[in-house]
């Protein structure tokens, strides 16, 4: 069984606002923990085709007993690294990625001291290392004179059914002293981008539905710190069509 690789962290000078450290970088919560809904939904179902994806997970109550989040997307789905142009370690670190990097969105909805709020951050596409057939960076805050902190998503494929392992978070557990509930994550990403090919900008594909016609499912795991319970699997299914 092949590990998929967790979400690691870019750090460099970091300082972060209070929101963003206390929203990201969340201590235990209340409850046990709940996945209420979750769901993968594609822009096109055609067999072959170039969906947008958006995850959306929901925990009720909110909680902050996360270890882990890996989503499971469904085999067959391929993802191509060099779509769009990369964006350097410097640049994503300082959150200073060009446009035609971007790829993608993440948004997070967090509860802290009675009070709910909302952060959301661009997805950029970085070089790929090793066996990764994508690697995305989410700045959490950053400039170029103080630095910044950059969460890396590595993106491998499954060698039994060719599918993409995406590991979504995996954030400290302590800092600060801020204690927050996670109420929803919604990721999405796109299907196709715009590159400059040629001194002209054309669309190319960054994501490819499988070929085959049939159900398609996408799986979430998630790991507690403590529980209960250890661990939660949740299953959202679309069906591929066009065949």
């Amino acid at each position: 069984m092949t590990r998929t690789p967790r979400a690691s962290w870019i750090e460099a000078g970091l300082l972060l606002p209070p929101v963003l450290i206390a929203l990201f970088l969340a201590t235990p919560a209340q409850g046990a923990l709940s996945v209420s809904a979750f769901s993968m939904t594609p822009s096109t179902t055609r067999a072959g085709g170039h969906p947008d994806l958006e995850v959306s997970e929901s925990f009720n109550p909110p909680t902050a007993d996360i270890k882990e989040i890996v989503l499971h997307l469904p085999g067959g789905l391929t993802a191509n690294g060099r779509a769009a142009p990369f964006c350097s370690r410097s640049y994503v670190v300082a959150d200073l990625c060009p446009l035609e990097t971007k790829v993608g969105q993440v948004r997070l909805v967090g509860v802290a001291l009675g009070l709910e709020a909302e952060v959301a951050r661009n997805i950029y596409n970085l070089k790929p290392r090793g066996p990764e057939r994508l690697r995305l960076g989410v700045p959490l805050f950053g400039s170029v004179t103080r630095g910044g902190a950059v969460l890396v998503l590595p993106v491998t494929e499954r060698p039994e059914d060719h599918g993409l392992d995406v590991a979504v978070a995996g954030p400290p557990r302590e800092v600060a002293g801020y204690s927050v509930g996670i109420k929803q994550i919604t990721f999405r990403l796109k299907g196709t981008v715009r590159a400059r090919i040629g001194g002209r900008l054309r669309r190319r594909a960054l994501l490819t539905n499988p070929a085959s016609c049939g159900p398609a499912s996408t799986k979430l795991d998630v790991v507690a710190y403590e529980g209960p319970p250890p661990r939660l699997t949740k299953v959202s299914t679309f069906t591929l069509t066009g065949c």
